[in-house]
C-alpha cells in the first residue's frame, strides 16, 4: 500500500476492506470465461472455495446459482487483555445450518 498508495493508512479497516474486495473482483476477473458483463455475472455466481489473502484462515468465497452470498463462513474471537484471540475452527453456515430458506 505505501507503494501504490502512499498517503493511506494500512492500519485502517477501511484500507483492509478495500484489499478484500478489490482481491475478491481480482479473482473474479480471472475466473471468467469471456470478458463481458455476462461472463463477469456468471463467474461471480460460480466461486468454489476461493481463497483470499485478506480473510481469515479458513474463509473462503462460494457462490451458486441460487446463492449470491460468498462468504457464509465464520469464527469466533474473545477479547484478551489488548487485542482480539481466534478460537476454535472457522463455522461453514451452509454446513451447519443448511441452506437459506426461500
Amino acid at each position: 500500500m505505501r507503494k501504490y498508495v502512499p498517503g493511506s493508512d494500512p492500519a485502517s479497516q477501511f484500507s483492509a476492506y478495500g484489499w478484500a474486495a478489490a482481491s475478491s473482483l481480482h479473482k473474479a476477473l480471472d475466473a471468467m470465461t469471456c470478458p463481458t458483463r455476462e461472463g463477469l455475472r456468471d463467474a461471480v455466481r460460480d466461486l468454489k472455495d476461493v481463497k483470499v489473502d485478506m480473510l481469515l484462515p479458513g474463509v473462503t468465497l462460494s457462490t451458486g446459482p441460487d446463492d449470491a452470498f460468498p462468504i457464509e463462513t465464520m469464527q469466533l474471537m474473545r477479547f484478551k487483555g489488548e487485542r482480539w484471540q481466534l478460537f476454535c475452527k472457522p463455522v461453514d453456515t451452509r454446513k451447519e445450518f443448511g441452506p437459506l430458506a426461500k
